[in-house]
This record gives structure tokens, C-alpha cells and sequence, in this order.
């Protein structure tokens, strides 16, 4: 006998012993004289049971995809120019499919481990493409990669824009044509949104918010100044207590309102090239 026939022969006992059950329970609560459904209405054909199939993508996300994973192929690559050339049409593929997140979410976990590569090992100009990307993947991909970013991206960010900041607050005007003034700009610009994006936790956040204050410094370039003073405010939609009582040290010591009232002990720094920058900002978060 073949194994169609024994399918075929325990799917219609399975139906009758079903049919009989039903019967008898009818029969028990007197239920015989009304009009039922078959059994076999009730149950579905064992060939319909299949799952729905999920309509097929689009052609334009379908194309978008393979384009995005054969970019991946190309991170490594050893000349900087093709890495450069397969991260910027990475980008313009990912913004195609970014409300896909059937589509999304599979291929950042692909892109991940080549994408970090080039973020933490890499020369300016590809760290700097790198970035790009990691801000419009964040903007799609929030939940799925603030743990990721924050244990592998984030801490190399920070300690750049730290070692960077003793350079720029020493350099001349010849520095804002230098690469590494232009990562600064891209990366204290696009800071504030990934962390928005990200939704970062208390600690995190507070140690971006003390990174991006070396830029509050009067020394630093004029542009990272104000780079710096955009993403404090894009922090403060984060946050707006931890950034506006962060600020608050910075502040010079308030005088006492009245001689009889208590000084109370102020915790204020008295660094002078910090004070027009912090002002402005709390004025502005106020």
C-alpha cells in the first residue's frame, strides 16, 4: 500500500471518529433534531490548511535589496574608493526601503558586522560615509539597533570627538579644510539624532552630552560651535532636565538674593570660554 493511501485512509477515520464525537454530544444534550453544519464545513480540507503566502514585494524594494546586500559585499574592499562607492548606494538603497521593516530588519542584521568595520577601522573619509549610513539605518531601525550601537559604535564616537577636540581648539583657519574637521561637523551634526533615534538610556546619554561640551569651547572652530549648540538642542527633546541641569554647572555662581538668606554651596565651573555657549543654549531652553 502507498503512503498516499494510509494519508488518505487516517484522514477520513480521523473525519468519521470526529463526526461521531459531535453526534454523540448532540445526542446527550438533546440537540439532534436541530439543523447543523456538516462536519465537514466546520472542518477545513487538509489541502486548504496552508498558510497565506505574503503578497510579493515591490519590484523597486525587491531591487533595492539585492543592490543592498551586494554593497556589503564591497565594504571591505581594498580600495578606499570602492568602499566609499558601495556605502553611499548603500545609503540611497536603504531610504527605498525604509517603512519595509520585514525587509529592513534582516538585512541591517547582514550589514552589521561589515558596517562596524568600516566605523571603528577605517580613515576619515570612509568613517565618515559610514556614519551616514548608521544615522538613516538608526532612523528605520531604532529598537533593533540602540544595544548594537551603543556596545560597539558609540564609545569609538565619543573618544574621536574627545581627541579630535584638543586638535581643533589649537588648529588655525586652514583646519575647516581638513577631513578631519569635516568627520567633527558630520559627526557632532548627526549626533543628536541618532540619539533621539536610538532613544538612549541616562548614562549614555550624559556621557555624549560630556563629549559634545569640549565643542562649547570659544577655542573650537566657529561651525563645531555651532554644530555643537544644534545638538545639545536635539538632545534636549531626548532629555531636557539632564541637559538643562548639566548646563546649570557650567553657569558662574549666582549672588545671593538677600544677606539674610544662606549661601547655599554652588557646584558652578568657572571656565571662561564655556560661559557665552552654555547662556545662549539655556536661554534657549527655557
Amino acid at each position: 500500500m502507498s503512503l498516499g493511501c494510509i494519508v488518505g485512509d487516517m484522514a477520513h477515520d480521523i473525519k468519521e471518529f470526529l463526526q461521531g464525537h459531535i453526534q454523540q454530544y448532540r445526542l446527550a444534550r438533546g440537540e439532534v433534531e436541530e439543523e447543523e453544519q456538516d462536519i465537514a464545513d466546520v472542518l477545513p480540507p487538509l489541502d486548504d490548511a496552508k498558510e497565506e503566502e505574503k503578497p510579493p514585494l515591490a519590484t523597486h524594494v525587491k531591487i533595492s535589496k539585492e543592490v543592498a546586500e551586494k554593497c556589503t559585499h564591497f565594504l571591505s574592499h581594498s580600495d578606499p574608493q570602492i568602499r566609499v562607492q558601495a556605502l553611499d548606494t548603500l545609503r540611497l538603497s536603504l531610504l527605498l526601503i525604509h517603512s519595509q521593516e520585514d525587509v529592513l530588519l534582516p538585512l541591517a542584521h547582514k550589514i552589521w558586522p561589515c558596517l562596524v568595520k568600516r566605523l571603528l577601522q577605517d580613515e576619515p573619509l570612509v568613517l565618515l560615509r559610514a556614519f551616514q549610513v548608521l544615522v538613516s539605518l538608526a532612523s528605520s531601525c531604532k529598537d533593533f539597533l540602540r544595544q548594537r550601537v551603543c556596545k560597539d559604535a558609540l564609545p569609538a564616537f565619543l573618544m574621536s570627538l574627545r581627541s579630535q577636540a584638543l586638535v581643533s581648539c589649537h588648529a588655525g583657519p586652514v583646519y575647516s579644510h581638513t577631513l578631519g574637521f569635516k568627520l567633527q561637523t558630520a559627526v557632532l551634526e548627526g549626533m543628536g539624532n541618532l540619539c533621539v533615534d536610538l532613544a538612549l538610556g541616562d548614562s549614555d546619554l550624559l556621557e555624549v552630552i560630556d563629549s559634545c561640551m569640549l565643542y562649547l569651547s570659544a577655542r573650537q572652530p566657529k561651525k563645531l560651535q555651532e554644530a555643537a549648540i544644534r545638538t545639545f538642542l536635539s538632545l534636549s527633546q531626548l532629555d531636557p532636565d539632564i541637559v538643562w541641569l548639566y548646563l546649570c554647572e557650567w553657569q558662574s555662581p549666582p549672588e545671593t538674593p538677600h544677606p539674610s538668606l544662606v549661601a547655599l554651596p554652588w557646584k558652578g565651573k568657572s571656565q571662561d570660554e564655556y560661559m557665552l555657549n552654555v547662556h545662549l543654549l539655556l536661554q534657549k531652553l527655557q
